[in-house]
């Protein structure tokens, strides 16, 4: 077989289908549809057909030569070399190429002592000044504007203000490094002790940002935040035993016949219909609000479903709901309003934004029920409902997205239990029409929830 020459490799064109071209002593030229080209090797070991690849002739998209074929040969004669010495040039090149690796991991970690090293050295003489200067104030003000440009504005505004207001007076001038879980403590302590629980847990959380903040980039040596966690825990279950939280005000299942039928003669079409898709899906408002046409699937089939993404969830997990019937029927009216906006449920004046958060508030306000009823409040509503007429426990938490605070039950109840939830919204769609039109007039009379 005649020998390739350089202008017969430069003439070969990728076809439909890699294609072959051989030279001597088994090596050929492997061309690519994509125009890629690999020089190889083909040689028998014992009574075993082996390929290894020698080198890239050409890579896909260029027409930069990499290895020419002279320079291709004399690998195919070092590797031939091999094979007459008894050695696999394969299994040659597996220990050669970890070799390198070996050798670059501990070049790597030999550079990373002397770097740390040097660090060490260099910091023995500036922590006192620096930690100083390095207050909880400083840092804390670097972490805000370091991740304000992820948050919305009034998440911005709460993390400012818890600051401001509980931690900057208390530790604020404090140098970071010596912050300990005692200082963290005098932040939150005073807190619970005045019934400000929901409060304390907040400023807990976002101190928990600023020291992580501060243990990635080595300001600190030992985040202390989380250390507090239990001790944290037992006395904010003390408080809310002697403060309770206040809920979200909700009318009690005898005056949901009233507010159905308040709903349905509202006059703001938008809104009459978030506060029917609220009541029927048991989301949260700002759920609802946030909710895009992009979230929605089949809903012309058997199998209509939300799918809410994670980065729009209080857990920040995604969170599927299977739609009941009326609810597709309020996105199919819904369509002829805003089917050709983002949100389902824009903003009036601002239609590249979701609804306002007050919206569905001060509708509801409007039809008499200012301080008894909130958007909410269809969650609790629905959820004692359900409660009351047999669905499981599991199940119906599981439709309103609840965190479990059991960790155990967290892991045993990941099932989305996806079929029973579409069920039993389909159940409590029902029920709410029946209820609107007068066909039940008891709403709190147990039945055998749906099978």
């Amino acid at each position: 077989m005649p020998k390739l020459t350089e202008l017969q490799i430069k003439n070969e064109r990728p076809g439909e289908k890699p294609r072959k071209v051989y030279d001597e002593g088994g090596l050929f030229l492997l061309v690519n549809p994509n125009g890629s080209a690999y020089w190889r090797m083909r040689y028998v070991l014992g009574s075993k057909e082996k390929l290894i690849q020698l080198g890239v002739y050409r890579a896909a998209g260029s027409d930069t030569i990499k290895m020419r074929v002279g320079e291709a040969r004399r690998e195919r004669d070092a590797k031939r070399e091999l094979l007459r010495q008894g050695v696999d040039p394969s299994a040659d090149k597996r220990a050669a190429t970890e070799k390198k690796r070996l050798e670059a991991e501990q070049s790597r970690v030999a550079t990373a002592e002397l770097r740390e090293k040097r660090r060490a050295a260099a910091a023995a003489g500036k922590m006192a000044a620096v930690d100083a200067a390095r207050t909880v104030r400083v840092v804390a003000d670097e972490w805000l504007a370091t991740y304000r440009a992820g948050w919305s504005v009034k998440h911005e505004r709460q993390n400012v203000q818890s600051l401001r207001d509980h931690v900057y007076p208390i530790i604020g001038d404090l140098p970071i490094r010596n912050v300990g879980t005692a200082e963290i403590m005098s932040v939150l302590t005073p807190l619970l002790a005045a019934g400000k629980a929901e409060t304390a847990r907040r400023v807990r959380q976002r101190l928990g940002g600023v020291f992580q903040h501060a243990a990635l980039r080595e300001y600190i040596d030992r985040d202390p935040v989380p250390l507090v966690a239990k001790e944290f825990g037992k006395l904010r279950a003390s408080a809310l035993k002697v403060n309770p939280q206040r809920k979200f005000p909700c009318v009690p299942p005898d005056e949901l016949p009233g507010l159905l039928r308040a709903m349905a003669g509202y006059t703001g079409v938008v809104v009459r219909l978030a506060l029917r898709f609220t009541s029927m899906t048991l989301g949260r408002t700002t759920e609802v609000r946030g909710a895009k046409w992009t979230e929605f699937y089949e809903l012309d089939g058997d199998a209509p479903i939300w799918r809410i993404p994670a980065e729009r969830m209080k857990a920040r997990r995604p969170h599927d709901i299977p739609l009941p019937r009326q609810a597709c029927e309020v996105l199919r009216e819904l369509r002829r309003y805003t089917g050709d906006d983002e949100y389902l449920f824009p903003h009036d004046r601002k239609r590249d934004m979701p609804m306002s958060e007050n919206a569905m508030l001060y509708a509801i306000w409007s039809m008499g029920y200012r301080g008894r009823m909130t958007g909410h409040g269809f969650r609790a509503l629905g959820s004692t409902i359900l409660h009351e007429h047999g669905f499981r426990h599991e199940v119906i938490e599981r439709a309103l997205a609840h965190e479990q605070d059991d960790k155990v039950a967290a892991a045993y109840n990941r099932a989305d239990y996806l079929d029973e939830r579409r069920r039993m919204l389909q159940w409590y769609a029902d029920r709410l029409d029946a209820i609107e039109a007068g066909k039940s007039t008891s709403v709190a009379t147990p039945l055998r929830a749906a099978a």
